[in-house]
């Protein structure tokens, strides 16, 4: 079945969070006749025998979003929701399995990548699969057909500011918590800490990677205690909570990482509690010679970048068990969990033919 025909199938296929059942149940009818399948949860594991050296690899399920075009073609773009990140690249992955099921390959398709690590589906794979032993894996995130290298780890923390509750009329009877936030908020509105750089070698040939710390407020909310959100206009709450998103490069240890930031946010008046509500590692840079050969092969087909990847992906899942692992994927990083999503269909087809050349000479 043509690549395109594939991603549309799949963008039929409403595959929340949580809720993939269907789109599991499809990959499975479609790859049953052609090789070995295990199913783990809604994760879905196809080889053609256990000496596999490369993984291929993709999640299934996508974030909630509004689209009015859902599998509609309109010139060069496919819409639909998740068709960028990342069923773009799990069409390309099923159009290749169909073809290439005899090489020595191991194709991962799994379930609730968009939450946290924790509960990430690739990790109910390497607990029940033989995958350690990878020469390197192949993330089919969108990148635009560039190669992305490692990626930035990420904490979000729960930050309680503490006031006292009272009356809205009465202003002598409360002390304001938002009020109170208002220092660590403009403290982290243009906060930045250097870049990392870091520079590779691929065939004799030098690459520049620089990856970007950031810290963000990406949710603030009232709260009379630590379990019950305000929920009335006229009551100034007890406390006011932020959510502060940081995202950690490479060269950062969660430790190091997370006392910098504890010291940093302690610094303020008022900060009550301080919670890390989840956290996923940085992907560290890892490049053996199976792998620089493939990105060798690969830049041999046209003017694609080599860069760092700015976002969490589960490269740092591979890099936590030593397994070279790269980010390459025909979506487009900027149309990720957007309004009206699309993919492009040039570079969809782009990276399929691309793969499909290399992998006919033996991956």
């Amino acid at each position: 079945m043509d690549v395109i025909n594939i991603l549309v199938n799949l963008l039929k296929i409403k595959s929340l969070y949580s809720q993939e059942d269907e789109i599991r149940r499809y990959i499975v009818d479609f790859l049953k006749s052609k090789g070995n399948i295990k199913v783990f949860r809604n994760n879905v594991v196809f080889f053609n025998n256990e000496n596999y050296k490369v993984a291929f690899v993709g999640h299934i399920d996508t974030i909630d979003n509004v689209n009015e075009k859902n599998g509609v073609i309109e010139g060069d773009k496919v819409f639909g929701l998740g068709a960028s990140d990342m069923k773009a690249g799990i069409a390309v992955m099923l159009a290749l399995a169909s073809e290439l099921h005899h090489l020595p390959i191991v194709w991962i398709f799994y379930d609730r990548e968009e939450g946290n690590y924790e509960d990430n589906g690739l990790e109910i794979v390497f607990q029940n699969m033989k995958i350690k032993d990878l020469e390197f894996a192949i993330i089919f995130e969108p990148t635009s057909n560039n190669i992305e290298i490692g990626c930035n780890g990420v904490i979000n923390y729960g930050i309680w500011i503490r006031g006292k509750s009272g009356h809205s009329a009465r202003k002598e009877t409360y002390l304001n918590p938002f009020y109170l936030s208002i220092p660590l908020i403009q403290r982290f509105k243009d906060f930045q800490l250097d870049d990392y750089e870091k520079k590779i070698t691929i065939k004799s040939k030098e690459f520049g990677l620089r990856y970007k710390n950031n810290a963000v407020i990406t949710l603030i909310k009232g709260f009379m205690d630590y379990e019950n959100e305000n929920s009335f206009k006229n009551v100034v709450p007890e406390y006011c909570f932020i959510n502060l998103n940081v995202r950690f490069t490479p060269n950062f240890d969660f430790e190091e990482i997370d006392g910098f930031y504890r010291k940093e946010i302690g610094s303020f008046s008022n900060i009550e509690r301080i919670d890390v509500l989840d956290r996923a590692p940085a992907g560290k840079v890892i490049i053996n010679d199976a792998l620089a050969n493939f990105i060798d092969k690969f830049l041999s087909f046209g003017d694609f970048e080599i860069r760092a990847k700015q976002a969490w992906t589960d490269v740092a899942r591979f890099s936590v068990h030593n397994i070279p692992a790269i980010n390459l994927g025909p979506g487009l990083p900027e149309q990720a969990h957007q309004k009206n999503e699309y993919a492009q269909i040039t570079k969809i087809q782009e990276l399929y033919n691309i793969m499909k050349k290399i992998m006919d000479k033996g991956i």
